[in-house]
């Protein structure tokens, strides 16, 4: 039996300088993993990643929001939302599923790290995967969040054998007309454009320190391990019928599977 619980959680403040945090579980045909990781990127400076196979409790959820400490990584961080959670079943087979929480689409965020405090616009999901990722009907992954003061907007795209558009504006789903990893048109009109886009991450899905690990490398098809994600930090400006367009940060990505 499969079962991953990823957490995803972010931050990004004002003028750019950007954290993202993961913290994950993983069940597998007699494999028992826990893994966190870090990226802070401030601005200006260069992207530094840390990990630990020893996370610890993981996030935790509250009344208005997420709470995370992690010692090994001297983090701890707290997002208050400030819309509503968004929870779904994004997909169903015999094989498994994945079941997608996304805690707070739109949070307060203000997280310590050993390089200092972030404090800004944030997000936090929480993604339960039941079906091995290798599996997946999909060959393409398009993931984002866009926030801005007033707004926000989600995405999940997926190109392949099964597409699908999961798109949410302040929590509620809403249609496209069209989409690409800089540009979406809402179906009522509204469109999102990205630019002045900074790599946050470019390498194999699989990080190195997970290769390392005997116990679960010699599992994984050879051919997982040559899944890639591009993950950028973008400018973004929304622009809605009848309303100023706003200005604000996204953090976004493409994951292609072999």
């Amino acid at each position: 039996m499969f079962r991953l619980r990823k957490w995803y959680l972010d931050c990004v403040t004002a003028r750019g300088d950007a954290f993202i945090g993961y913290s994950a579980r993983l069940r597998w045909n007699g494999v028992r993993l826990g893994y966190a990781a870090a990226l802070v990127a401030p601005e200006p400076g260069d992207v530094v990643e840390t990990h630990t196979f020893l996370p610890g409790r993981g996030p935790s959820r509250s009344a208005n929001g997420v709470r995370w400490r992690c010692r090994r990584l001297g983090l701890a961080g707290v997002w208050r939302a400030r819309s509503a959670p968004i929870e779904r079943c994004l997909l169903q087979t015999g094989a498994g599923g994945i079941d997608w929480a996304c805690v707070a689409p739109h949070a307060a965020a203000r997280i310590h790290t050993p390089k200092g405090t972030l404090g800004g616009l944030g997000y936090a999901e929480c993604l339960t995967l039941t079906l091995e990722p290798w599996s997946l009907p999909f060959r393409t992954l398009h993931w984002g969040r866009f926030l801005a003061g007033g707004a926000s907007l989600v995405w999940i795209v997926w190109e392949g054998d099964e597409g699908a558009r999961h798109v949410y504006r302040d929590s509620r789903p809403c249609e496209t007309a069209e989409f690409s990893p800089c540009r979406i048109v809402l179906a009522d009109g509204g469109t999102l454009e990205l630019a002045r886009s900074r790599v946050l991450r470019s390498a194999p899905v699989v990080s190195a320190a997970l290769r390392s690990l005997p116990g679960l490398a010699r599992r994984l098809p050879g051919s997982f391990l040559l899944a890639r994600e591009d993950k950028w930090l973008s400018r973004g400006r929304l622009e809605m019928p009848g309303t100023p367009p706003v200005s604000g940060w996204a953090i976004h990505e493409v994951v292609w599977f072999p």
